[in-house]
């Protein structure tokens, strides 16, 4: 089988296209593209035949096996930026194919603005909610955005200024590159929203966030009243508390990569935050309790995770953990009891250098932590958190002590270890 040819049209109509990228469909057998694709390349009077792109394309990877000869697959912008060639190597890596560049729609709005290319985030809201933008959301950064018909200017407009973000300078550029080309300015998302105008379905997004960002906007760190729990006082209920939590978060040193467990999730505490900083990784959430798991829902909304984070409306039992990838790292924050039984499962299924990250609050969890160390000879990273809270009395200020937190660490050795540690 020779190698597919994928033909990036750029995004002015007639294509303009390289002399190999006019080769490669001019040679070719089949030629498979969308209508709008084919109407860009009628000028070429190409013999080839040409076959519509499935939809949903879930068909493709079979059409483009069965097809006979030289094939072309058309592209609309580029093919290997947020394009039907990113989606190839995903879904059907075993197709070997040939990619010919051309210019993007987010390339050629940088030019209209004169903004640098190299500056931009992009990120694509094609068949993503809103709340994919959250995480974006950076004081100083612009965006670029790719749309579609839920995720339109003025969508992006209301919700984004619905978060408190002011004086965002933005821009719309539609059908690019077509005569009717057509890009427009606002000083702020206001503005945008007030003339609420009709745009194109062809059309990109440019957002410049001010410098500074709203006062209630996380920035390091998220606060405990920022995140929907099963208690009424904002911030209380079954939530690790913002101080517990910034240090869970440094001993599981979450690579942006990889994947882990967040078993006894409660309100989604420690794995939302956790979430928040992976780009490829997953993190898979597993919360029990009814009234928990939809704030832990809530939350996932909320702060645009959808992604990243996975959701398991369960109890961590020996069955389900069977069911999900290996992890790299594990936070056990709750066990209901069964914390003996998880520690062992979840040491036999992580990595040589996998992190095991446990936290006791009672006597016989931390007994239990204490045994599952002997009996595999670790040598674990303890700590104890004792906090306390500033509160006013009879406007005096006290400072009320919480429960203290136990936290340990574990890390899987090469080799385990013939003799233990005491327990």
């Amino acid at each position: 089988m020779q190698p597919l040819q994928v033909v990036s049209l750029g995004i002015e109509s007639p294509a303009v296209l390289s002399r190999a990228a006019y080769e490669a469909i001019k040679q070719a057998d089949h030629i498979v593209g969308s209508a709008r694709q084919f109407d860009m390349v009628t000028h070429l009077d190409l013999p080839a035949r040409q076959h519509l792109l499935p939809r949903p394309l879930d068909d493709l990877g079979t059409l483009l096996r069965k097809l006979k000869g030289q094939v072309a697959l058309l592209a609309s912008g580029d093919a290997l930026f947020y394009g039907i060639g990113n989606t190839l190597k995903m879904r059907w890596p075993d197709i070997t194919f040939v990619s010919h560049p051309n210019i993007s729609s987010v390339q050629a709005l940088a030019h209209r603005l004169q903004e640098n290319l190299h500056e931009l985030t992009t990120i694509s809201l094609h068949g993503r909610p809103l709340s994919r933008l959250y995480n974006a959301l950076v004081p100083g950064r612009q965006l670029a955005l790719l749309t579609d018909g839920n995720t339109h200017p003025l969508a992006i407009a209301e919700y984004v200024s619905a978060l408190g973000w002011q004086n965002v300078r933005c821009a719309v550029g539609e059908r690019l590159g077509y005569p009717e080309e057509r890009v427009t300015q606002w000083d702020s998302l206001n503005a945008l929203i007030a003339t609420a105008p009709d745009f194109d379905a062809l059309n990109v997004v440019w957002l410049a966030l001010p410098d500074r960002a709203p006062e209630a906007w996380a920035r390091t760190a998220l606060t405990d009243t920022q995140y929907q729990t099963d208690h009424a006082t904002p911030g209380q209920g079954m939530l690790t508390k913002q101080e517990v939590r910034q240090q869970v978060l440094a001993m599981l040193d979450p690579n942006p990569t990889e994947t882990g467990w967040d078993i006894g999730a409660g309100c989604g505490g420690v794995s939302i935050e956790w979430a928040r900083r992976l780009t490829k990784g997953y993190v898979h959430a597993i919360e029990h309790h009814p009234e928990r798991f939809d704030a832990l829902a809530t939350n996932q909304g909320r702060f645009g995770l959808d992604r990243q984070l996975v959701l398991h409306d369960a109890t961590a039992t020996a069955s389900l953990l069977a069911t999900l990838p290996d992890p790299t790292v594990v936070f056990i924050g709750g066990s209901d009891g069964a914390l003996d039984d998880l520690l062992e499962q979840v040491w036999e299924r992580l990595p040589v250098g996998g992190r095991l990250i446990a936290s006791g609050v009672t006597e016989p969890s931390q007994a239990c932590l204490t045994r599952f160390e002997g009996q595999h000879g670790l040598d674990g990273h303890w700590c104890r958190i004792d906090i306390s809270r500033g509160s006013l009395l009879g406007g005096q200020r006290l400072l009320r002590p919480r429960l203290p937190v136990t936290l340990v660490r574990f890390i899987k050795p090469d080799q385990p270890t013939e003799q233990g540690l005491p327990t």
